[in-house]
Protein backbone atom coordinates (compact mmCIF):
# COMPACT_ATOMS: atom_id res chain seq x y z
CA UNK A 1 0.00 0.00 0.00
CA UNK A 2 2.52 2.19 0.21
CA UNK A 3 4.14 2.28 -2.91
CA UNK A 4 0.56 3.01 -3.96
CA UNK A 5 0.57 6.09 -1.74
CA UNK A 6 4.08 7.04 -2.66
CA UNK A 7 3.27 6.74 -6.76
CA UNK A 8 0.17 8.70 -5.80
CA UNK A 9 1.74 11.17 -4.30
CA UNK A 10 4.48 11.74 -6.71
CA UNK A 11 1.50 11.76 -9.89
CA UNK A 12 0.29 14.54 -7.02
CA UNK A 13 3.46 16.83 -7.47
CA UNK A 14 4.18 15.97 -10.92
CA UNK A 15 0.80 17.41 -11.57
CA UNK A 16 1.41 20.59 -9.63
CA UNK A 17 4.90 21.18 -11.41
CA UNK A 18 3.30 21.26 -14.85
CA UNK A 19 0.61 23.45 -13.51
CA UNK A 20 2.81 25.25 -12.20
CA UNK A 21 5.39 25.78 -15.44
CA UNK A 22 2.14 26.27 -17.42
CA UNK A 23 1.32 29.28 -15.04
CA UNK A 24 4.99 30.60 -15.19
CA UNK A 25 4.60 30.81 -19.18
CA UNK A 26 1.66 32.01 -19.54
CA UNK A 27 2.85 35.01 -16.83
CA UNK A 28 6.07 35.79 -18.90
CA UNK A 29 4.25 35.59 -22.28
CA UNK A 30 1.63 38.32 -20.63
CA UNK A 31 4.38 40.00 -19.22
CA UNK A 32 6.20 40.21 -22.65
CA UNK A 33 3.22 41.64 -24.23
CA UNK A 34 2.70 44.13 -22.20
CA UNK A 35 6.81 45.15 -22.79
CA UNK A 36 6.16 45.13 -26.59
CA UNK A 37 2.83 47.28 -26.09
CA UNK A 38 4.44 49.83 -23.90
CA UNK A 39 7.95 50.07 -26.26
CA UNK A 40 5.49 50.49 -29.51
CA UNK A 41 3.47 53.04 -27.62
CA UNK A 42 6.54 54.90 -25.93
CA UNK A 43 8.11 55.01 -29.70
CA UNK A 44 4.50 56.43 -31.32
CA UNK A 45 4.08 58.70 -28.65
CA UNK A 46 7.77 60.18 -28.75
CA UNK A 47 7.80 60.42 -32.53
CA UNK A 48 4.18 62.43 -32.37
CA UNK A 49 5.64 64.80 -29.81
CA UNK A 50 9.02 65.50 -31.37
CA UNK A 51 6.55 66.88 -34.81
CA UNK A 52 5.68 69.75 -32.26
CA UNK A 53 8.89 70.41 -30.21
CA UNK A 54 10.51 70.80 -33.52
CA UNK A 55 8.47 74.43 -33.81
CA UNK A 56 9.91 75.27 -30.47
CA UNK A 57 12.33 78.29 -30.54
CA UNK A 58 14.75 77.06 -30.43
CA UNK A 59 13.34 73.85 -31.60
CA UNK A 60 14.10 70.38 -29.40
CA UNK A 61 13.25 67.06 -29.12
CA UNK A 62 12.80 63.98 -26.87
CA UNK A 63 14.94 60.93 -26.81
CA UNK A 64 13.65 59.05 -23.85
CA UNK A 65 10.12 59.79 -22.96
CA UNK A 66 9.67 58.31 -19.27
CA UNK A 67 12.97 60.24 -17.85
CA UNK A 68 12.63 63.40 -20.03
CA UNK A 69 8.95 64.37 -19.07
CA UNK A 70 10.26 64.10 -15.36
CA UNK A 71 10.79 67.63 -15.03
CA UNK A 72 7.83 68.81 -16.87
CA UNK A 73 9.43 71.22 -19.06
CA UNK A 74 9.25 69.86 -22.42
CA UNK A 75 5.78 68.69 -21.41
CA UNK A 76 4.97 72.36 -20.74
CA UNK A 77 6.80 73.50 -24.54
CA UNK A 78 4.50 70.79 -25.98
CA UNK A 79 0.91 71.93 -24.97
CA UNK A 80 1.76 75.64 -25.63
CA UNK A 81 3.01 74.69 -28.86
CA UNK A 82 -0.54 72.95 -29.48
CA UNK A 83 -2.62 75.36 -27.74
CA UNK A 84 -0.63 78.46 -29.06
CA UNK A 85 -0.65 80.13 -25.19
CA UNK A 86 2.49 80.87 -23.62
CA UNK A 87 2.11 78.71 -19.79
CA UNK A 88 4.81 79.21 -17.13
CA UNK A 89 7.39 77.31 -16.12
CA UNK A 90 10.30 76.46 -13.49
CA UNK A 91 13.47 76.12 -15.42
CA UNK A 92 16.72 76.29 -13.65
CA UNK A 93 20.48 74.45 -14.01
CA UNK A 94 19.23 72.09 -11.36
CA UNK A 95 15.79 71.03 -11.45
CA UNK A 96 14.89 69.97 -7.22
CA UNK A 97 11.69 67.69 -7.22
CA UNK A 98 9.80 70.43 -5.75
CA UNK A 99 10.55 72.45 -9.01
CA UNK A 100 9.58 69.28 -11.51
CA UNK A 101 6.25 68.84 -9.23
CA UNK A 102 5.70 72.37 -9.96
CA UNK A 103 5.94 72.40 -13.77
CA UNK A 104 3.77 69.24 -13.89
CA UNK A 105 0.87 70.57 -11.90
CA UNK A 106 0.66 73.60 -14.28
CA UNK A 107 0.45 71.06 -16.99
CA UNK A 108 -2.13 69.18 -15.49
CA UNK A 109 -3.95 72.24 -14.71
CA UNK A 110 -3.55 73.92 -18.12
CA UNK A 111 -5.22 70.41 -18.93
CA UNK A 112 -8.16 70.25 -16.68
CA UNK A 113 -9.02 73.80 -17.77
CA UNK A 114 -9.84 72.71 -21.35
CA UNK A 115 -12.34 70.43 -19.25
CA UNK A 116 -10.17 67.16 -20.09
CA UNK A 117 -10.23 64.65 -17.58
CA UNK A 118 -7.47 63.12 -15.93
CA UNK A 119 -8.34 59.83 -14.42
CA UNK A 120 -5.67 58.08 -12.13
CA UNK A 121 -2.71 60.72 -13.27
CA UNK A 122 -1.47 62.66 -10.32
CA UNK A 123 1.87 65.11 -10.90
CA UNK A 124 4.04 62.52 -8.50
CA UNK A 125 3.37 59.91 -10.91
CA UNK A 126 4.77 61.87 -13.92
CA UNK A 127 8.04 63.37 -11.45
CA UNK A 128 8.46 59.27 -11.12
CA UNK A 129 8.46 58.67 -14.80
CA UNK A 130 5.82 55.84 -13.99
CA UNK A 131 5.63 54.45 -18.17
CA UNK A 132 1.95 53.58 -17.50
CA UNK A 133 1.21 56.90 -15.99
CA UNK A 134 3.28 59.01 -18.40
CA UNK A 135 1.77 56.96 -21.49
CA UNK A 136 -1.97 57.81 -20.44
CA UNK A 137 -1.26 61.37 -20.06
CA UNK A 138 0.38 61.65 -23.74
CA UNK A 139 -2.47 59.63 -24.89
CA UNK A 140 -4.77 62.16 -23.33
CA UNK A 141 -3.60 65.28 -25.10
CA UNK A 142 -3.20 63.17 -28.76
CA UNK A 143 -6.97 62.52 -27.86
CA UNK A 144 -7.87 65.85 -27.03
CA UNK A 145 -5.32 67.43 -29.39
CA UNK A 146 -5.36 65.93 -32.41
CA UNK A 147 -9.11 64.13 -32.27
CA UNK A 148 -11.71 66.31 -30.10
CA UNK A 149 -10.75 69.43 -31.47
CA UNK A 150 -11.52 68.48 -35.10
CA UNK A 151 -14.46 66.51 -34.12
CA UNK A 152 -16.27 69.82 -35.93
CA UNK A 153 -14.41 69.27 -38.84
CA UNK A 154 -14.97 65.52 -39.26
CA UNK A 155 -18.79 65.58 -38.75
CA UNK A 156 -18.93 68.53 -41.63
CA UNK A 157 -17.31 65.80 -43.56
CA UNK A 158 -20.05 63.56 -42.84
CA UNK A 159 -22.78 66.39 -43.69
CA UNK A 160 -25.28 65.21 -46.87
CA UNK A 161 -24.26 61.10 -46.39
CA UNK A 162 -25.80 58.42 -45.03
CA UNK A 163 -23.82 58.43 -42.14
CA UNK A 164 -24.62 62.16 -41.31
CA UNK A 165 -27.48 61.29 -38.57
CA UNK A 166 -25.10 58.33 -37.18
CA UNK A 167 -22.09 60.78 -36.64
CA UNK A 168 -24.79 63.51 -34.81
CA UNK A 169 -25.33 60.15 -32.13
CA UNK A 170 -21.39 60.36 -31.73
CA UNK A 171 -20.79 64.07 -31.39
CA UNK A 172 -19.03 63.93 -27.97
CA UNK A 173 -17.48 60.95 -28.68
CA UNK A 174 -14.70 61.56 -31.21
CA UNK A 175 -13.24 58.84 -32.05
CA UNK A 176 -16.54 56.90 -33.09
CA UNK A 177 -16.83 60.34 -35.16
CA UNK A 178 -13.53 59.90 -36.31
CA UNK A 179 -14.16 56.24 -37.26
CA UNK A 180 -17.43 57.15 -39.16
CA UNK A 181 -15.32 59.19 -41.24
CA UNK A 182 -13.05 56.37 -41.82
CA UNK A 183 -16.18 53.92 -42.77
CA UNK A 184 -18.02 56.58 -45.07
CA UNK A 185 -14.45 57.51 -46.86
CA UNK A 186 -12.74 54.73 -46.89
CA UNK A 187 -15.02 51.76 -46.58
CA UNK A 188 -17.69 51.84 -49.12
CA UNK A 189 -14.85 53.46 -51.76
CA UNK A 190 -12.50 50.20 -51.45
CA UNK A 191 -14.52 47.56 -50.45
CA UNK A 192 -12.48 47.56 -46.49
CA UNK A 193 -14.77 46.23 -43.65
CA UNK A 194 -13.61 49.25 -40.91
CA UNK A 195 -14.94 48.19 -37.68
CA UNK A 196 -12.51 49.53 -35.52
CA UNK A 197 -8.74 51.31 -35.11
CA UNK A 198 -7.25 47.72 -34.30
CA UNK A 199 -7.81 44.52 -36.88
CA UNK A 200 -9.19 46.73 -39.35
CA UNK A 201 -5.92 48.10 -39.59
CA UNK A 202 -3.38 45.68 -39.60
CA UNK A 203 -3.10 44.63 -43.12
CA UNK A 204 -2.26 47.79 -44.54
CA UNK A 205 -5.34 47.82 -46.49
CA UNK A 206 -7.08 50.74 -44.76
CA UNK A 207 -3.97 52.85 -44.51
CA UNK A 208 -3.32 52.99 -48.55
CA UNK A 209 -6.59 53.79 -49.04
CA UNK A 210 -6.56 56.41 -46.92
CA UNK A 211 -3.17 57.60 -48.92
CA UNK A 212 -5.11 57.11 -51.89
CA UNK A 213 -8.17 58.80 -51.24
CA UNK A 214 -6.04 62.26 -50.85
CA UNK A 215 -3.15 61.39 -53.85
CA UNK A 216 -4.04 58.34 -56.07
CA UNK A 217 -0.78 58.42 -57.36
CA UNK A 218 0.99 57.81 -54.11
CA UNK A 219 -0.13 54.00 -53.93
CA UNK A 220 -0.83 50.90 -56.26
CA UNK A 221 -4.06 49.60 -54.48
CA UNK A 222 -4.13 46.84 -57.33
CA UNK A 223 -0.96 45.44 -55.75
CA UNK A 224 -2.01 45.14 -51.61
CA UNK A 225 -2.88 41.63 -52.64
CA UNK A 226 0.45 40.31 -53.54
CA UNK A 227 2.43 42.04 -50.64
CA UNK A 228 2.48 40.74 -46.72
CA UNK A 229 0.77 43.16 -44.36
CA UNK A 230 3.90 44.21 -43.25
CA UNK A 231 4.75 45.24 -47.02
CA UNK A 232 1.61 47.22 -47.48
CA UNK A 233 2.11 48.84 -44.17
CA UNK A 234 5.57 50.25 -45.20
CA UNK A 235 4.46 51.40 -48.38
CA UNK A 236 1.58 53.32 -47.12
CA UNK A 237 3.78 55.21 -44.30
CA UNK A 238 6.90 55.68 -46.88
CA UNK A 239 3.96 57.50 -49.20
CA UNK A 240 1.99 59.39 -46.76
CA UNK A 241 5.89 60.46 -45.31
CA UNK A 242 7.34 61.26 -49.14
CA UNK A 243 4.08 62.35 -50.76
CA UNK A 244 2.31 64.44 -48.09
CA UNK A 245 4.74 65.36 -45.63
CA UNK A 246 2.80 63.34 -42.86
CA UNK A 247 5.66 62.19 -40.07
CA UNK A 248 5.97 58.52 -39.54
CA UNK A 249 4.99 57.97 -36.25
CA UNK A 250 4.36 54.41 -36.40
CA UNK A 251 6.11 51.62 -38.06
CA UNK A 252 4.92 48.64 -39.52
CA UNK A 253 5.82 46.36 -36.80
Amino acid sequence: MSWIRRESSDDSSGGRRRIDKRRSEIESRALFYRDEQERVQKKTFTNWINTYLIQCQPPCKIADLFPEVKDGIKLLLLLEVLSGQKLPHESRKVMQRVHCLSNVRTALSFLESKKIKLVNINPADIVDGKPSIVLGLIWTIILYFQIEEQEDTIMKSLEGTELAERGEKFKGSAKKALLAWAQNNLGDKYAIDIRDFGNSWRDGSAFNAMVHNIDPSLVDMEKLGDRTNRENLEAAFAAAESGLNIPRLIDPE
